[in-house]
C-alpha cells in the first residue's frame, strides 16, 4: 500500500511540474506576443508623433519680419495689413516701448517690442482669432493674448 501511495505521489508531482512547465511556456508565449503588440503600439504611436512636429514646425519668418524690416513694400500695403502708416507705427512705438518691452533671458530670446505692438495692432485691426493671428506673427496663442492685452492696457494708460 505504502508503495503505491509513494508511485501515486510521484506520479501527481510530474504531473504537477509538467502542467507548471506548460503554463509557465503559455505565460511565456502569452508575454512574448503582448510583448510585441505593445512595440507595434509604440511604433505607431512614435510614428504619428513625428509627423505631427513635422506639421507644427513653424517658419522662420512671420509676416511681420519679412514687411516690417523691407522698407521697399509700399506703405499702402502696412497700413492695409495694421491700419496705421508705417510713421504712426513707429511713433506709437517710440511711446509705448518702455511698457512692453520684455527682458531676455538664458532660456529664450524676449519678443521684440515692435512685433508686440504690430499683434495688438493687427487683432484690433482685423478682430481675427487669437489661434488665427498666432502663425502670422509667428508666435503661440497665449503670446498673442499676452500682446493683445499689453497694448490695450498700454493704450488705454496713455490715452490722456
Amino acid at each position: 500500500m505504502r508503495l503505491v501511495l509513494v508511485l501515486l505521489a510521484t506520479f501527481l508531482q510530474s504531473l504537477f511540474n509538467f502542467l507548471n512547465l506548460q503554463n509557465l511556456i503559455g505565460l511565456y508565449a502569452l508575454n512574448n506576443n503582448r510583448r510585441r503588440q505593445m512595440l507595434a503600439i509604440a511604433a505607431v504611436y512614435r510614428h504619428r508623433r513625428r509627423q505631427r512636429r513635422r506639421q507644427n514646425r513653424r517658419l522662420r519668418q512671420s509676416w511681420f519680419e519679412i514687411h516690417y524690416n523691407d522698407h521697399r513694400i509700399p506703405d499702402d500695403y502696412f497700413k492695409q495689413q495694421l491700419r496705421v502708416r508705417r510713421a504712426t507705427f513707429n511713433e506709437l512705438l517710440n511711446t509705448v516701448n518702455p511698457h512692453i518691452a520684455r527682458q531676455d533671458t538664458s532660456m529664450r530670446n524676449c519678443i521684440p517690442p515692435e512685433k508686440i505692438l504690430a499683434t495688438g495692432l493687427y487683432r484690433l485691426a482685423r478682430g481675427n482669432s487669437y489661434v488665427s493671428i498666432a502663425p502670422v506673427f509667428n508666435v503661440g496663442k497665449s503670446t498673442v493674448i499676452e500682446a493683445v492685452q499689453d497694448v490695450v492696457n498700454v493704450l488705454y494708460d496713455q490715452r490722456n
